[in-house]
């Protein structure tokens, strides 16, 4: 899928093909990254498409991005981590860009962990500050997930599932597979050379 988003970063994408790219995938949502930093373009080629705006603690949602989004992005910089980075480096350049969709290298979500906790939870609570702006409040939901399924199944019109809501850890399980791929990287370049030195030398001897 990178290539659609590249193309779309670049603005060489135009809404028919992005429909298009939706429904060869059967596509009827879209969450987190990267649909999010591109949701006022799919604003305007999906208008009756409704956006939920999920909100928590600025102080929590920091300390989850620090020890999942922003580990994977320094690994991407590291030895022997970068080996098995998941990035692309065209595509972290919409992690340079700022809540209000401009280019920068300073306010987007990059920067500003780049200069400390204190500015990244202002791109946090600009980002959150810019969707209520741009987002018709008839087509916005002000969500956090303590509230259950009611306010979202009444915004999206659905019956309210017979099941308690998931209450799902994803920073936990984000930071296991961090520390896994850690530890692969790590055996790609001692363990795997190991392996083969000593294969060479029985073969030898």
């Amino acid at each position: 899928h990178n290539q659609f988003w590249l193309d779309l970063l670049e603005n060489k994408l135009t809404d028919d093909d992005i429909r298009q790219w939706f429904s060869d995938r059967n596509y009827v949502a879209g969450v987190d990254c990267p649909f999010a930093l591109n949701y006022k373009r799919f604003l305007t080629v999906f208008p009756d498409a409704k956006v939920v705006l999920n909100v928590r603690d600025p102080q929590k949602w920091y300390d989850s991005m620090k020890s999942t989004l922003w580990a994977l992005y320094q690994d991407h910089y590291r030895f022997p981590t970068n080996l098995l980075s998941p990035f692309d480096e065209r595509m972290l350049s919409m992690g340079f860009r700022a809540p209000d969709g401009s280019e920068t290298t300073d306010n987007g979500f990059i920067g500003s962990f780049l200069q400390g906790k204190e500015s990244a939870i202002a791109y946090y609570t600009k980002w959150i500050e810019e969707v209520k702006r741009t987002v018709p409040k008839e087509r916005l939901l002000v969500f956090d997930v303590k509230e259950g399924w009611e306010p979202l199944c009444k915004f999206l019109e659905l019956p309210v599932p017979d099941e308690p809501f998931p209450r799902v850890n994803d920073s936990k399980k984000m930071s296991r597979t961090i520390t896994t791929l850690r530890f692969l990287a790590w055996i790609i370049v001692v363990v795997l050379p190991l392996i083969l030195a000593c294969s060479s030398l029985f073969y030898w001897f």
